[in-house]
């Protein structure tokens, strides 16, 4: 029983050690920094989103002294009409 196992390991191995493992790396390396840049990049776009929100939740009157677009003031007169033809209805019904 003085049988020696003469196998080598894979990770031993100078083609799996080096090759494929700095090519997995890289790869890996690579999948991290696209999943990074696209997280920053919707974190940004949701920032934005949310800023956007809280200025249109502003009087329209303090917006036209702050020189808003037209287009902002427009949507903050919709979003509060609204806001009051949902009381109005609540109150009826």
């Amino acid at each position: 029983m003085n049988a020696q196992i003469c196998q080598a390991s894979y990770v031993e191995s100078p083609w799996f050690g080096g090759r494929i493992a700095t090519a997995a790396t890289e790869a890996t390396r690579a999948a991290i920094d696209t999943f990074q840049s696209v997280w920053r990049e919707q974190s940004k776009e949701s920032d934005r989103f949310r800023a956007m929100e809280m200025m249109i939740d502003v009087n329209d009157r303090t917006l036209k002294d702050i020189g808003a677009p037209d287009w902002m003031i427009a949507r903050a007169n919709e979003r509060r009409n609204a806001h009051y033809i949902h009381l109005i209805e609540l109150f009826r019904s």
